[in-house]
């Protein structure tokens, strides 16, 4: 009768582990399904954020365009004015000349002169960032 009861014993611990490996087993099994139902459900958001981070680039992406043109416009603004400028001071300078006296004494001529510079390096300066868009 020990021998009997010994594996009966025996039988029911091999019983017990193996029903917990199966226990265990099928908690793995549910906890993957439900990794697996969660992916649909994910998939909407993940793609909605996607979209809109794509419609959002592409307004930039216009509005970058956009801006590029306004600043090549606005440098050949600032050339256009430079080149008045230096049509200007030349025509001053004959003038001033014709009338026996130089020209760069004169504070709007030299005001002029200096603004061109100015008027010149920002036209450069708008070119360049426009450029680099």
């Amino acid at each position: 009768m020990n021998t009997q009861k010994n594996v009966n014993q025996r039988l029911a611990k091999l019983y017990t582990q193996d029903t917990k490996q199966e226990l265990s087993s099928e908690k793995v099994e549910l906890g993957v399904v439900d990794n697996l139902k969660a992916y649909p459900k994910g998939y909407s958001k993940y793609s909605n954020e996607g979209d809109g981070l794509m419609q959002k680039a592409e307004r930039l992406k216009s509005e970058l365009s956009d801006i590029k043109q306004a600043l090549y416009k606005w440098s050949e603004v600032g050339d256009s004015i430079a080149d008045d400028i230096i049509k200007d001071l030349k025509q001053f300078e004959k003038e001033a000349k014709e009338l026996g006296f130089n020209a760069e004494i004169q504070v709007d001529y030299s005001a002029a002169s200096d603004v061109f510079t100015k008027y010149a390096k920002a036209a450069q300066k708008y070119e360049k960032a426009a450029k680099e868009l």
